[in-house]
């Protein structure tokens, strides 16, 4: 009993002295957590959990204020971009000289400023400096490279194009280079062209025109009968019709195009005269010296109706009343190289070869390019038994051109001069025979076939009657 006292004594006298030694860590422990929660009264609010569960955030350092950060670095002051000044890069642009630089600023303008007021006036100055580096090319004979600034200006242009762009620049373009020997891009030009101004038809005839200046009829005719589809009413397109389909020997669809274009207006003196010029063309001579009349009744000095009328009244067998226009005619204008031609040739065609010599000969004193000047003078010569001086006026005629009709009369004064080998070998280079019939390309272009060569070739007769 004695040693139970013993230890009972002990343990009273040891647990109140362990219980002093936890509780200060208590007490500490209660601190560090009231002095958390005063630090961070809203994470208290938001997770009230007991001072056990949040040990990481009785341990957590302060983090360094912002406002201590900035006062120990203070930020770079930053320099604002200023915005380009549309007017200096617009006068800087408009001021280089050189193209290449020229047209790069006046694209990074447009990129720059695309709202500008400026912006189509940037564009069209981009296609005219393109057009003015290619034609100094062009001068230089550097083609190619024309050929290429040309093509790039074409692409460059705006949809729908300008009217007087397209006529002063970019519809001089294909004849342009078609003349300096590049036709592979005259024709590509003229087709990317045509895509452009496709609702255009006054456009539309302009790219006919280049193809007529070239003498394709066909391409021609293409284009204007597109025009047609826009403009049904429009008198130009169908004298471009007219013209078209006669250079492609078309001469009754020429003169329907003709026709309408005078049923769409009846002043129209173009639509008259092609519709005469037809009229005789086709045979119907009486016709066509009533329009001519008409012609002359609003405008007597019209020299080409009266041309046609005087050639008129030859056709259709009033010689007296022709030879007394002829006459009164040829004073007052003695170059008339139609008139004396025509005339020429009527003569020879009556047998008549002095008179045909003689009007033949003041033609071609004024103005010897009309190669059929020449035709009506060797005519004459055959008629006086002259085949070598047919011949020889015949040969002089090709420096100014050659088609069938040529290389015919050539054959036929070779064969009255009794030089038959020569005459085959002539009529060898344009002429063909196929299953019988006579094949030729009258005009050197449009292919033709024919039992005999008369009626062959007497379209190439009928198309020259201007």
């Amino acid at each position: 009993m004695r040693s139970l006292a013993i230890i009972l004594l002990s343990c009273t006298l040891i647990f109140p002295a362990f219980t002093q030694t936890t509780k200060p860590k208590k007490a500490d422990a209660s601190k560090t957590a009231k002095k958390t929660t005063a630090a961070k009264p809203t994470a208290a609010k938001a997770k009230p959990k007991s001072t056990t569960a949040k040990p990481t955030a009785a341990k957590a350092k302060p983090k360094p204020t912002a406002t201590k950060s900035t006062a120990s670095k203070p930020k770079p002051t930053v320099t604002p971009v200023k915005a380009p000044d549309e007017n200096a890069e617009w006068e800087k642009a408009a001021a280089l000289t050189d193209a290449v630089a020229r047209i790069a600023a006046l694209r990074a303008f447009v990129k720059t400023f695309p709202k500008s007021e400026r912006t189509a006036q940037a564009a069209e100055l981009i296609v005219t400096t393109g057009s003015n580096f290619g034609n100094e090319k062009l001068r230089a004979g550097d083609t190619a490279a024309a050929a290429a600034a040309f093509t790039q200006a074409v692409k460059d242009v705006s949809v729908p194009i300008a009217d007087q762009l397209f006529k002063d620049v970019l519809s001089k373009f294909p004849g342009d280079l078609f003349r300096g020997g590049e036709r592979v891009a005259a024709f590509e030009i003229a087709r990317m062209l045509e895509e452009k101004c496709a609702q255009n038809a006054a456009q539309l005839l302009g790219i006919a025109n280049f193809y007529m200046s070239i003498e394709n009829g066909g391409e021609a005719r293409r284009v204007a009968e597109l025009a047609i589809k826009h403009e049904p009413e429009n008198k130009a397109v169908y004298l471009t019709l007219g013209l078209a389909n006669r250079m492609d020997f078309r001469l009754d669809d020429s003169a329907a195009a003709y026709a309408k274009a005078l049923e769409i207006d009846p002043a129209s003196m173009p639509a008259r005269r092609g519709l005469a010029e037809m009229k005789r063309a086709l045979g119907r001579a009486d016709e066509a010296a009533g329009l001519y009349r008409e012609i002359l009744a609003g405008d007597e000095a019209h020299l080409p109706a009266r041309t046609g009328l005087i050639l008129a009244l030859f056709e259709s067998g009033k010689r007296t009343e022709a030879e007394q226009e002829l006459a009164r005619s040829l004073d007052a204008n003695p170059g008339n190289v139609i008139l004396l031609a025509g005339a020429a040739y009527w003569y020879a065609s009556q047998k008549e070869g002095p008179k045909a010599i003689e009007l033949a000969q003041r033609a071609i004193a004024t103005e010897p390019r009309f190669i059929w000047s020449h035709i009506a003078l060797a005519r004459g010569f055959m008629l006086t038994r002259r085949p070598l001086d047919a011949e020889r006026t015949l040969i002089a005629a090709r420096r100014y051109g050659n088609f069938p009709t040529l290389e015919y009369e050539i054959a036929s004064a070779r064969v009255m001069a009794g030089f038959y080998r020569e005459a085959a070998e002539e009529l060898a280079k344009s002429f063909s025979i196929k299953d019988g019939i006579l094949v030729t390309k009258l005009g050197g272009r449009v292919e033709a076939e024919s039992a005999d060569f008369i009626t062959l070739l007497a379209r190439e007769r009928q198309a020259s009657i201007a």
